[in-house]
């Protein structure tokens, strides 16, 4: 390991400026032309990093970075990564990038999305200085990458039912981030998350048979017509009642597994050193989600499902108003084991019907199921050895994230364990995002953070064969 970690020092000008041309590559999400070159910077970086078989792989929105390494180890790993992100209003550079020096931590790199670019970057980086130094991995690597994210990575499970191929060999899932704070440890990990399904319920004048069908109407003769838009908001209402705090859909919760003995553990230890006026502030709110206090914040947060609604958009150009001939409502919903995407739909398409809403249509936008990952798996073992090896305090571990990440599909799926990990201090300044690259006290410097990443892939090459 200490003659990788020479060489990824030797190979530090080269390893930062690959992070900040990707950082200075734009990657709107809806910007198909720049995710693509983006796509194509991922590929080269890969072969130059001394992969060969790299492609693109094509869909019908944006293509897939996807890459193989075979040295005959026994154990195959699928590293994922993305780098798309949202616009910012009223920013002017968005992607503007240097390496800059704080005074706190020396040089840092700076730029936007660099929590995901350059973590995908470095990992890249660091298979190089492992194959130049060594000549092999310590497993077998798969790499994916995509520029979907926030489109909410239809592609995966695509990619998972088109190419299951190149998954049938597949023992493990990590996903490289930069998780250490300001002291050098990482305060937590998280062992799966929730299920994600995002779609929209679109009610029409054409297919409702009432009110304007082919364009909209002026707002005037709502004297005379009647509203797709107030029949979509009858719609929504038969969904969620007492404010949104009740979900009416039939059967929704039927499916909802109940806790484990271990995860009823993890939310008493967790509740122990719980801050419910902390998260209160961050989310900027007085109450919570069904005057939730203590315990109770935590297991709805981790463990139960949710609906919600984003929003009704309004459309019209006219500044007067007009009765619109059709309607959109875009919903997400997270889902818990053992619900699963297809259900849930079929369950609000039969709720819908029921109640003489036949003519609402439901359009999936995304979806994936929830993940759970034990801790005992040796990918998880591989990165809490990497922070014990590190010196670092045990991280908080949390049976599940409220929120929802692509690799749980992979999960979901085909019951491949995932897990993110990794050494590195993202800090943002004056609203300018930064990634530490120097070696500090506490803090990982940009070698390190490579170096980490073969750490864990060698850790578990190392616990697989005990």
């Amino acid at each position: 390991m200490d003659k990788i970690y020479e060489s990824l020092k030797q190979n530090f000008d080269t390893h930062v400026k690959r992070i900040v041309d990707v950082l200075r590559q734009p990657t709107i999400f809806s910007d198909n032309e720049n995710i693509r070159k983006c796509a194509e910077m991922y590929a080269d970086y890969l072969r130059q990093a001394g992969l060969k078989d790299v492609s693109l792989i094509e869909t019908d929105l944006n293509p897939l970075v996807y890459s193989e390494y075979n040295c005959d180890a026994p154990k195959t790993v699928l590293v994922y990564n993305f780098f798309d992100m949202l616009p910012k209003e009223n920013e002017d550079h968005v992607f503007d990038s240097e390496v800059k020096k704080f005074e706190s931590f020396g040089r840092c790199i700076t730029g936007r999305g660099i929590g995901t670019k350059a973590a995908g970057v470095a990992f890249i980086n660091a298979v190089e200085g492992c194959l130049q130094t060594d000549g092999k991995l310590p497993v077998n690597l798969k790499f994916l990458a995509e520029g979907e994210e926030m489109y909410g990575s239809k592609h995966i499970p695509w990619f998972i039912e088109n190419h299951s191929d190149k998954l049938e060999d597949v023992d493990a899932i990590f996903v490289p981030s930069m998780r250490q704070n300001l002291q050098g440890n990482v305060t937590a990990i998280q062992l799966g998350g929730k299920g994600f399904v995002g779609f929209e319920l679109i009610c029409s004048g054409t297919e409702w048979g009432r009110g304007p069908q082919d364009h909209d109407s002026h707002s005037s003769t709502k004297a005379i017509v009647d509203s797709p838009m107030w029949r979509l908001v009858e719609a929504i209402n038969v969904l969620m009642g007492n404010s949104g705090q009740e979900i009416l859909i039939d059967g929704f919760f039927d499916d909802v597994r109940p806790l484990t003995a271990t995860e009823e553990n993890y939310l008493d230890i967790l509740a122990e050193s719980f801050d419910e006026e902390a998260i209160k502030k961050r989310l900027s709110v007085d109450v919570f989600y069904h005057n939730a206090t203590g315990k109770n914040v935590l297991k709805q947060n981790l463990f139960d499902p949710t609906l919600n609604i984003e929003g009704i958009p309004f459309t019209s150009v006219d500044p007067v108003g007009v009765v619109a001939h059709k309607a959109v409502a875009k919903f997400q919903s997270r889902i818990v084991p053992n619900q699963t995407v297809e259900v849930l739909l079929n369950k609000i398409r039969s709720h819908l019907d029921k109640r003489g809403y036949k003519d609402i249509m439901i359009k999936k936008l995304y979806g994936f199921g929830p993940a759970r990952t034990n801790i005992d798996e040796p990918i998880v073992q591989a990165v809490l050895k990497l922070y014990k090896d590190e010196g670092m305090e045990a991280p908080i571990v949390y049976p599940s994230s409220p929120s929802s990440s692509p690799v749980n599909a992979f999960n979901n799926s085909l019951g491949i364990p995932c897990i993110s990990g990794g050494l590195g201090y993202i800090g943002s300044e004056d609203g300018t995002r930064f990634l530490v690259i120097d070696e500090h006290e506490t803090i990982a410097g940009l070698a390190k953070i490579e170096r980490g990443f073969i750490h864990i892939l060698q850790n578990y090459a190392n616990l697989i064969e005990e």
